[in-house]
């Protein structure tokens, strides 16, 4: 017999199968950059083509499950444009040369 612990989601005992999710990991490479404006820029327009993405996604949501259940899209968007992730971002950029991708998942963590 396999005993599991974890966080409850629902009050009481339930009999079925089990299902187990698990995060993968995700390693994001770090290399050196050389042109520091030419990363901001290519930072500034992914951050741009992500609001417009997750727009769509918000606004098909909101067609598709109802206004409130595509909040979760806003609260994305918000993220993202959060003033101090941002500057996370770019300081890592511009301090140790890293490249976007690895600036943003540095932030994320």
């Amino acid at each position: 017999m396999l005993t599991f612990h974890g966080k409850s989601i629902y009050n009481g005992i339930a009999i079925g199968k089990l299902k187990l999710w698990k995060k993968d990991t995700v390693k994001t490479d770090y290399y050196q950059i050389s042109d520091v404006e030419k990363e901001l820029n290519r930072l500034k327009a992914a951050i741009e083509n992500s609001k417009i993405q997750l727009e769509k996604l918000k606004n098909k949501a909101a067609e598709e499950i109802g206004i409130e259940n595509s909040a979760i899209f806003e609260i994305h968007i918000l993220m993202i444009e959060d003033a101090d992730y941002i500057n996370l971002i770019e300081s890592q950029i511009k301090n140790n040369k890293a490249n976007a991708e690895y600036a943003v998942s540095f932030a994320g963590e």
